[in-house]
């Protein structure tokens, strides 16, 4: 019986484990292509030489967040206030592009153009898009569900190593 009972866990254990690491895998792709598609742009644009070039990696940001559904909602479950709400994150994107919009307007030569390009600049480096955030805890459940698998598969192959009982 301690042997049925044992494969039984075990395998279990293993189904759970090779379902963590599926999510796991779900996860870290879905991380991949968020920072492809928001991350690596908003790191371009904060470089940009040019308010054009500022604008345009801005622009697939601001596609990005469209693409992935991060324009409402909250980035976490808990402590749901302002620093992790996505409307105003993506808001905050759509004003950077108005700021810009405006600052190719005036002269590269100008202290307004300076100034303005500066702020942008200073706007973009603090802005934190908690992308990320929101998809690591989408998938939170991977980490203990691998843990747990692997216990019950050590525990059912050691129940199922027992030797069985002998009645007499």
């Amino acid at each position: 019986m301690n042997t049925y009972l044992g494969g039984f866990i075990a395998i279990l254990g293993l189904a759970l484990v090779v379902f963590s690491f599926v999510g796991f895998g779900s996860c870290t792709s879905r991380a991949l292509e968020v920072g492809r598609d928001i991350g690596a742009p908003l790191n371009r644009a904060q470089v940009a030489a040019q308010p054009e070039d500022m604008d345009m990696f801005m622009e697939k940001v601001q596609k990005g967040m469209k693409e992935h559904g991060y324009t409402s909602g909250h980035s976490r479950p808990y402590n749901q206030n302002i620093d992790s709400d996505f409307a105003v994150q993506y808001e905050a994107v759509v004003s950077i592009r108005e700021r810009l919009a405006q600052a190719i307007k005036f002269d590269p030569a100008s202290i307004e153009y300076q100034t303005s390009i500066d702020d942008i600049r200073g706007t973009m480096r603090e802005l934190v898009l908690s992308q990320q955030e929101q998809n690591y805890w989408k998938y939170w459940w991977t980490t203990p569900a691998i843990f747990l698998g692997l216990i019950m598969l050590i525990a059912g192959i050691a129940i199922g190593a027992q030797e069985p009982s002998r009645r007499y």
